[in-house]
């Protein structure tokens, strides 16, 4: 029961049917991530649980060569440290990360995930010093930071809907929507 062709799968079929049910993923894409899962180390039942997330950067590669890889594992990590800032990721947490980048994602949600990478200080707002952090991950060094903050000034002038210098996630979600066309396509990882 729950083998693929011949094989036997390596998760078992409750776990199988959760992930299923609770991911926009298929049976199949679910059983390739944890292959993935496997070669990095990790094991769903017994230790090591966690693997860290350079690693994962490492081998996949639309965030080996993304200026947000590191971030993003951050983001969807239950566990961190502080002073390496590494954090490792069990396969829940991999499997959440998968599932909000997967072209099969609602909008919504993955409106929902790009506030929480843009919301460094994760205090439910994004503020000058986040979009500062966003601008500065985006460009690296080419621009100073006069320039940087010539362009966080800008953007707040045309999303801050109530002047206060932060975005909501509802204003977040109204710009957007405004700007929908090709985000679903880049917002996206493929395993």
């Amino acid at each position: 029961m729950g083998g693929i062709c011949t094989g036997e799968s390596p998760l078992k079929e409750r776990d199988l049917e959760r992930m299923e049910k609770s991911n926009f993923l298929t049976r199949k894409e679910i059983l390739r991530l944890y292959k993935l899962w496997k070669t990095l180390g990790g094991n769903y039942y017994k230790e090591p649980k966690i693997v860290l997330s350079n690693k994962i950067t490492a081998s996949i590669p639309n965030l080996a060569i993304n200026p947000w890889g590191d971030r993003i594992c951050f983001v969807f990590s239950s566990e961190r440290d502080p002073l390496s800032g590494l954090c490792s990721l069990n396969f829940d947490d991999l499997l959440k990360m998968v599932n909000a980048f997967h072209f099969r994602t609602p909008i919504e949600i993955k409106h929902y995930w790009t506030f929480k990478l843009y919301d460094f200080d994760n205090d439910g707002l994004i503020g000058i010093t986040d979009v500062c952090q966003c601008v500065r991950r985006i460009v690296g060094p080419t621009m100073s930071d006069r320039e940087i903050k010539e362009i966080v000034h800008r953007v707040f002038g045309e999303t801050d809907l109530d002047g206060d210098e932060t975005l909501s996630i509802g204003e977040f979600a109204s710009v957007m929507r405004r700007f929908q066309f090709g985000f679903a396509r880049k917002f996206s990882i493929k395993i």
